[in-house]
């Protein structure tokens, strides 16, 4: 079935967005045909449920539980807190997928606990919220993997606290960004509208802790339209977090940053990213931190210069569907470049590439519904390590992992899961490509890749 859109119309392209049926799945030899793509809203909701339907541990092959084990249990690497003045961000892992929610309380009778995510997952990230400062909370971990098995970790504590000297920044509905140009912390103490950008880190040394807030920006009319660089370069573009200094290091932590209403067009993934790092000194730390976007041509989560960025225990979750030039590589984490390790991610839907590049690739999870040609799990860079992640895809053209030279890539787990031909881009026509590893020589293979190795990875295509 053929459902298409032309381009001219709004909200539209050749990919099915205003379709307005019910998701379907029908199994046809072997192949999935999903229909599902409706308006953006929808797009992510209707992935979420085609990865019910064909993705987990629970499929006829026993390939998860030879990699991962047959016992669920937490992966101790896995484990990060970051404790705040009214919340605490709690990320973890397990080896196998599993449904988690965290209890917690004053006392070890807990008492509340955090919502259910979307699916089963094997990296988790939960906000504990609405806590009073300077407070002991007892907490624990719970899992319920597929098979309905339930496992908690032992009694634990952490303690809120609040910062001397710290910034405190109210919430409410802004204009005009905040703009942080001084060394030292920063903490939300509410939910924040933004009609444009929200923040602005202009000086190294800044804790911004959104202390497990919810910060939602481009609700209005963006003050700058344009190509990429009239976006990145710009004091008053529309971005979540832009952050871009000189010297010393910066920290964004512990909270939601959502695309608004106005749901913008980018340019080659730039522009009204949720955060997007620029040339940064001695670097910058993104941690636990939610980012949701869902505008045409728009990326997540952007260091753009190769700064030194680690990006670890976040959350991205694209919900659109247009890329303007796939050549120029739609990601939901760039960090290409870096010097620092990007880990622990789940990045639950990208519409072309999940995580391109760092020295370090590990321990993260990747969804992938490609929209166009050469759609990436993990693009790593040269002499990057690639290990112990988990890539799960479908769509029009879509791979695990790409080609190059240098690599060590090892322990990975793929699954993809091929569907009915479809017109979702017309570059190649009507087709579905899966690949769970790439090793493309282009100049008639006359530049070889060398010094690559492969070893312990499990790759399941259907």
């Amino acid at each position: 079935m053929n459902i298409t859109s032309p381009r001219g119309e709004t909200g539209g392209d050749p990919i099915i967005r205003r379709c307005k049926s019910l998701f379907t799945v029908l199994l046809l030899s072997g192949l999935v045909l999903c229909p599902w793509e409706k308006t953006f809203a929808d797009a992510y909701d209707d992935f979420n449920s085609f990865c019910l339907q064909n993705f987990g541990a629970e499929i006829p092959e026993s390939l998860a539980y030879d990699h991962f084990g047959h016992t669920m249990q937490f992966v101790d690497t896995g484990f990060w807190i970051h404790e705040s003045m009214n919340s605490a961000a709690v990320g973890f892992e397990t080896n196998l997928p599993a449904k988690t929610y965290v209890e917690y309380g004053l006392s070890s009778a807990y008492g509340s606990r955090t919502p259910d995510p979307d699916r089963a997952f094997s990296i988790h990230l939960h906000h504990v919220k609405n806590l009073q400062p300077d407070q002991t909370y007892h907490y624990r971990l719970v899992a319920v993997d597929e098979r309905g098995n339930l496992v908690r970790s032992d009694d634990k504590t952490f303690q809120t606290h609040s910062v001397s000297g710290a910034v405190l920044i109210p919430g409410g509905s802004i204009g005009s960004p905040h703009i942080l140009n001084q060394p030292g912390t920063y903490i939300l103490t509410g939910d924040i509208s933004a009609q444009t950008r929200a923040f602005s880190i202009t000086s190294g040394g800044v804790t911004l802790d959104l202390n497990g807030f919810t910060v939602t920006y481009d609700e209005g009319v963006p003050v700058v339209v344009g190509a990429w660089n009239n976006y990145v370069y710009s004091s008053s573009s529309t971005f979540g977090v832009h952050v871009q200094y000189q010297s010393g290091q910066s920290k964004v932590l512990n909270g939601i940053l959502r695309q608004g209403a106005h749901n913008s067009t980018g340019h080659i993934q730039f522009g009204f990213n949720p955060i997007y790092i620029s040339r940064t000194g001695q670097g910058c730390e993104v941690a636990g931190v939610v980012g949701v976007y869902s505008g045409d041509s728009v990326g997540g989560f952007i260091n753009h210069w190769g700064s030194p960025v680690e990006f670890h225990h976040n959350i991205l979750e694209d919900r659109g569907s247009v890329v303007d030039n796939r050549h120029m590589a739609h990601r939901a984490l760039a960090n290409s470049g870096s010097s620092l390790p990007t880990h622990h991610n789940l990045i639950k839907r990208a519409r072309q590439i999940g995580i391109d590049g760092a020295k370090d690739v590990y321990s993260n999870e990747i969804y992938l519904d490609s929209f166009v040609a050469n759609s990436f799990g993990i693009k790593p860079g040269s002499s990057d390590r690639v290990y112990r992640n988990r890539i799960f895809g479908t769509g029009y053209i879509v791979m695990g992992i790409s080609w190059g030279s240098e690599k060590t890539i090892y322990e990975n787990y793929i699954h993809l899961q091929g569907v009915a031909p479809t017109a979702r881009d017309p570059e190649y026509g009507t087709i579905s490509v899966m690949s769970g590893m790439r090793l493309t020589q282009y100049g008639g293979s006359s530049v070889p890749y060398e010094n690559n190795l492969y070893y312990g990875n499990t790759i399941l295509i259907k």
